[in-house]
């Protein structure tokens, strides 16, 4: 017994001071990858919230440049329509102008051929009739031609009105041609500045792919630093009681308790493979046959014995409360990371080849699989 205590505290002593002086330095690593990731995942969250708002942004700038080159065909549309328009009415206006001043001419015309003829005025031509019927034919020729000049009178004064009218209805389509072109400008200005502010938008869209490039690099690193802090957790072992103390060798290791005094028979003890032999309990070369070296063939009361060994301790730990399991004899790979690192799992582990199985090297694997995911 004190040599089994002995050695656990040799092995234990021997391993302190790789420990001691290990365990900080992948305590600060596993801090440090754990900060950077949060860090990493913090500034993700932060991108992704931001390329939201930019595609929202982006959307709303493109809805107002349709809007506003709506508004421009139909401002240039009626600018047309307005171009027709004044032009008709100043034909309109040629016309009626060239009518009046036609008019005008033909009536001064007539009348200074009528008065240069007759050299007498309206009196005069009445009164110098030869008699009552001539009198009355001078008076009704004289009725006539003022009737006529009165006509001719109020067609060149609608004339003069129409010509009026035409120009106020060319005023005000070109007071609102000059409207639809200040509109137009307008519209130009929307229009160009909705361009600009979608090129910063595309420019700050061209950042957004960037931002997610960077993205998928965050993620690998993020992919890496936990395959990292895992193979890093995996290669921790359970941590030394602060009461254990360091030495340089076995010299240094302090004996805590001792049970009664050791015993050192009188004779040579054998080895226990010699008994085994000796009472044909084993057989090693069938076994180096069957399944190479490091396997055996346990024979009679040697198997017996092995059988009989187990059952006590089977039934000594039911009797101490604990509940009997016959665990699974392969288990998984995430299982057998679970209770040794990537290094002791190939070195000590068979695989079944095309299969993510393993065969267990106790039964603490299966058992601690068990848990797994279970335990808060």
């Amino acid at each position: 017994m004190k040599k089994k205590i002995t050695l656990l505290l040799m092995m234990l002593l021997a391993l302190a001071p790789i420990h001691a002086s290990t365990l900080s330095d992948k305590k600060d690593k596993l801090s440090s990858n754990e900060q950077s990731i949060k860090d990493k995942q913090a500034e993700v969250n932060k991108k992704q919230e931001q390329q939201e708002k930019i595609q929202e942004e982006i959307k709303q700038v493109d809805l107002k440049l349709v809007e506003i080159q709506d508004n421009i065909k139909e401002i240039t549309s009626q600018l047309g329509e307005k171009k027709l328009q004044i032009a008709a009415s100043e034909v309109k206006l040629a016309a009626a102008n060239n009518k009046r001043d036609e008019q005008y001419e033909a009536t001064k015309a007539r009348m200074v051929q009528m008065y240069k003829n007759q050299k007498v005025g309206y009196m005069q031509l009445i009164f110098s009739s030869n008699n009552f019927w001539d009198a009355i034919n001078r008076v009704e020729y004289i009725r006539r031609i003022s009737n006529k000049d009165n006509n001719l009178l109020d067609e060149y004064q609608l004339q003069i009105e129409e010509i009026e009218t035409q120009k106020q209805i060319i005023e005000k389509e070109k007071s609102e041609l000059d409207s639809l072109q200040k509109k137009e400008i307008e519209k130009n200005k929307e229009l160009e500045t909705a361009k600009s502010k979608k090129e910063e938008a595309m420019k700050i869209k061209e950042s957004v792919v960037e931002i997610n490039k960077q993205l998928e690099d965050y993620e690998q690193q993020e992919a890496s630093l936990s395959q990292k802090l895992k193979e890093i957790m995996m290669t921790i072992p359970n941590i030394i009681d602060p009461s254990v103390p360091v030495g340089k060798d076995d010299s240094e290791n302090v004996e805590i308790k001792r049970y009664l005094e050791p015993v050192v028979p009188s004779f040579e003890v054998p080895y226990h493979l010699d008994i085994i032999e000796k009472v044909n309990g084993i057989d090693l070369d069938s076994a180096r046959k069957v399944a190479g070296s490091g396997f055996y063939y346990l024979m009679g009361n040697i198997a017996r014995l092995h059988s009989a060994v187990l059952t006590y301790a089977r039934d000594f730990m039911i009797n101490k409360g604990f509940t009997y399991c016959i665990p699974p004899f392969m288990i998984r790979s995430d299982v057998v990371t679970g209770v040794m690192s990537f290094a002791e799992m190939d070195a000590m582990m068979y695989k079944i080849e095309g299969e993510d199985l393993y065969l267990i090297g106790t039964s603490e694997h299966s058992m601690i699989g068990k848990f797994i995911d279970t335990l808060n």
